[in-house]
């Protein structure tokens, strides 16, 4: 194989010589460093062989005085094709331009689509792909990571859940989910209202229904609070329940803080490096030399090029050397009680609705040791306990971890 590679770039030539003695003269240039490959004898006085182009002059000097005719015949390999191509320098031209041609517009944003979202959410994640310079008609590996993408989006439109971005050549393709928040609906009325979870009732604003608890009564889990019947006998009327119920429920969190901590600070000082990369292959073009830091981290942003639709192994690697400090935080005793404090305050956050309120919160138990603190905080809270039952969308009751 390293044999044809070589003849196919130096060039092959295939002689046809007419003669006696063809053998003789075949050793001959043997002896002469000249490499004959494929002899063949046709017959008594033909014969055919190849020589590769550069022993042509050593072939013309052997073989004057030589009582052959020679002719060639055939000729083969690089310099006789780039000869062809130079014959046809339109050809030449035109083919490395189209495939440039393609490859530019192979690496332009011409689309973006938004799958999985309302229009007001797509209208959202469009203005803000504004705001970020993400648009069509910009080359693709201006455009940033899609990793990065994602997360800004993801940050700063509150009703996403999820979103996926993908970069496809020419074309941008976004994958959303949404938030499903349950709300509800305080002017839909249902055969019956039923508490969520056990809890002292406070305040009962009812619309339609007859309520069946009074203020300071204990409720369970599941307990009716407003029929949507009203009246007695055997033909009640049915009026449905509507209304809010709000009731004192109880919930525990639990938080823990070492007391000791070491984590890395970025100091903003920076050195970005770029490289083309041609499969495995890493050429540095922008940003020579080492980083002087001690302490870094490293942030790797790769942008593969594309034709037409393919990917191909060639991209640009963005690499960013961010100086960093090691700190180590110590805290108190006092200090450690109140930021764990805080964290249980925003783990109970998290698990109560939005529209609650917080009464008070007691501290249950604490433990200290040399490296940590941990603390178990009780709070009473105020919220709508109510949930619509015997509708085919029935609100769920939910299972959320406050004290039986």
């Amino acid at each position: 194989m390293k044999n044809f590679w070589l003849t196919f770039f130096e060039g092959l030539v295939e002689v046809k010589m007419k003669g006696i003695g063809a053998e003789r003269f075949i050793n001959r240039l043997c002896k002469e460093g000249v490499a004959v490959f494929q002899f063949k004898k046709l017959d008594k006085e033909i014969s055919t062989y190849q020589i590769r182009l550069s022993n042509i002059r050593s072939l013309r000097k052997i073989a004057r005085g030589q009582a052959f005719k020679f002719s060639f015949t055939r000729r083969k390999g690089m310099p006789f094709f780039l000869n062809k191509l130079m014959k046809n320098k339109g050809l030449v031209i035109g083919i490395p331009f189209f495939i440039a041609i393609v490859f530019v517009l192979s690496n332009i944003v011409w689309s973006i689509k938004i799958d999985g979202a309302s229009i007001e959410t797509e209208q959202k994640i469009r203005k803000q792909l504004k705001l970020m310079d993400v648009r069509i008609g910009k080359f693709s590996f201006n455009e940033g990571d899609p990793k990065a993408i994602q997360k800004r989006l993801t940050d700063e439109i509150p009703n996403i859940t999820w979103i996926g971005v993908q970069s496809r050549g020419a074309v941008y393709h976004l994958r959303v989910v949404e938030k499903l928040i349950p709300k509800k609906e305080i002017d839909k009325s249902y055969p019956m209202l039923v508490s969520t979870k056990k809890a002292y009732i406070v305040q009962t604003m009812i619309e339609t229904g007859q309520i069946l608890v009074v203020k300071k009564q204990l409720v369970e889990k599941g307990q009716p609070l407003v029929d949507g019947y009203i009246g007695s006998g055997e033909n009640p009327k049915y009026v449905g329940a509507k209304g809010i119920v709000l009731g004192e429920t109880w919930y525990q969190t639990t938080s823990e803080v070492p007391l000791k901590t070491t984590f890395q600070k970025l100091t903003g000082n920076t050195k970005t490096k770029h490289q083309l990369k041609l499969f495995n292959i890493t050429i540095p073009i922008w940003g020579f030399g080492h980083s002087k830091f001690k302490e870094k981290t490293i942030e790797r942003v790769q942008t593969d090029f594309h034709f037409w639709k393919w990917k191909i192994p060639l991209s640009i690697v963005k690499v960013q050397y961010n100086e960093a400090v090691t700190t180590i935080r110590i805290l108190t005793q006092e200090e450690g009680m109140e930021l764990a404090k805080e964290n249980a305050y925003k783990d109970l956050l998290l698990s109560i609705p939005p529209d609650a309120k917080v009464l008070k919160r007691n501290l249950l138990q604490k433990k200290i040791s040399s490296d940590k603190v941990m603390v178990m905080m009780h709070y009473e809270v105020i919220e709508d306990i109510a949930a619509g039952s015997g509708d085919e969308d029935e609100y769920p009751i939910s299972d959320s971890d406050e004290i039986e």
